[in-house]
């Protein structure tokens, strides 16, 4: 597995946020730097079967404590575990801080933009962390927040999102898209976010939740004439709902990766009948990067320059990634000869 500086965490409280999600908070080891916005890898090990899984952080860089915030999944091993056994000093493997959905990566022009952050469910998380880490380094700077939930006893950080209102500068509104008593269901929108950014000059968008969500917004915002670069996403994958078809018969397999000053490295295998992309080049040594398996993290981001794959979805891949020929190795399943480069 690819060296992403593992440790061992260890559980000092748990916080039941809803009722189907709790935070954790926790220890590590040794310091943790991260960036607001960024993930984790947790591993659990559940008797002699180890599981991965990528959850965002809903800690920000500045406060004492770290924590991870886990929404209840059907057949989520892990996060049932989280949510349903989980117990105070108990300890995980925990990796360091991935993922690029941060306000580093913003464009020095960018940086004093408004922001209009939009979650679905559990994508709230990272935001959460976002958005605190602005309040301190950017006080001024006007954010709206909209949040989806099914309904109302679903909503996590009520009480401190409610705290950061006393803020002029901020505005949250909880939206349920399931209909309860009188309270008619409000439908994910683009018309919505975009009254949500009614008056604000030039605001950044920030979409983190379920791949409909994601995509449904970020596609309409585009129709809208929103450029795509002031578009920052965050999928939240759950349990793979498409399974794409296995090559039922083997598929020679290209590798190549620039090295400084020493030009290209290539590499060959076969992927047999069955096998994902990744399966196919650990088995003959070749250096992907890698992490979950579980097409979660993007670890195994690989670019696609010749052939034809198809991947199991939903995965944690955006439209532009597609756009640009990537592929995550671990859920794509080659369907013809390819040839792929692999990132430096």
């Amino acid at each position: 597995m690819t060296q992403l500086n593992w440790q061992t965490a260890t559980v000092l409280a748990l916080r039941r946020e809803a009722p189907e999600t709790v935070t954790v908070v926790f220890r590590p080891e040794r310091p943790l730097a991260y960036e607001a916005g960024q993930y984790v890898m947790v591993r659990f090990r559940f008797g002699t079967v180890a599981l991965v899984r990528a959850y965002s952080l809903s800690s920000a860089p500045h406060e004492s404590e770290y924590r991870l915030t886990v929404r209840e999944t059907i057949g989520g091993r892990i996060s049932q575990h989280i949510n349903r056994s989980l117990r105070v000093g108990e300890r995980f493997r925990i990796s360091g801080a991935l993922g690029d959905f941060c306000a580093s990566r913003l464009a020095p022009e960018d940086v004093p933009r408004p922001w209009v952050c939009v979650a679905g469910g559990a994508g709230i998380t990272p935001l959460f962390s976002l958005i605190k880490n602005s309040r301190l380094q950017q006080p001024g700077r006007p954010i709206r927040l909209l949040h989806y939930h099914r309904h109302a006893d679903q909503v996590i950080f009520r009480h401190e999102l409610e705290a950061l209102t006393a803020h002029a500068d901020f505005r949250q509104t909880p939206l349920f898209t399931k209909t309860a008593g009188d309270e008619a269901a409000t439908p994910i929108s683009v018309e919505r976010v975009l009254a949500e950014a009614a008056g604000l000059e030039r605001p950044l968008f920030w979409l983190c939740g379920s791949e409909n969500l994601v995509d449904t917004l970020q596609i309409g915002l585009v129709g809208e004439g929103i450029p795509e670069t002031d578009i920052h996403v965050e999928h939240f994958v759950m349990n793979a709902q498409r399974t794409a078809p296995r090559s039922l018969v083997p598929q020679k397999l290209r590798f190549a990766r620039r090295r400084l000053l020493l030009g290209r490295a290539h590499w060959r295998t076969q992927q047999n009948a069955g096998e994902s992309v990744l399966t196919a080049a650990l088995r003959a040594g070749i250096p992907v990067p890698h992490s979950c398996g579980q097409g979660h993290c993007g670890s195994c981001r690989l670019v696609l320059r010749h052939g034809r794959v198809e991947q199991d979805e939903p995965n944690c891949l955006t439209p532009g990634d597609a756009r640009h020929g990537q592929i995550l190795a671990c859920v794509a399943h080659a369907q013809t000869p390819c040839e792929f480069d692999i990132p430096r």
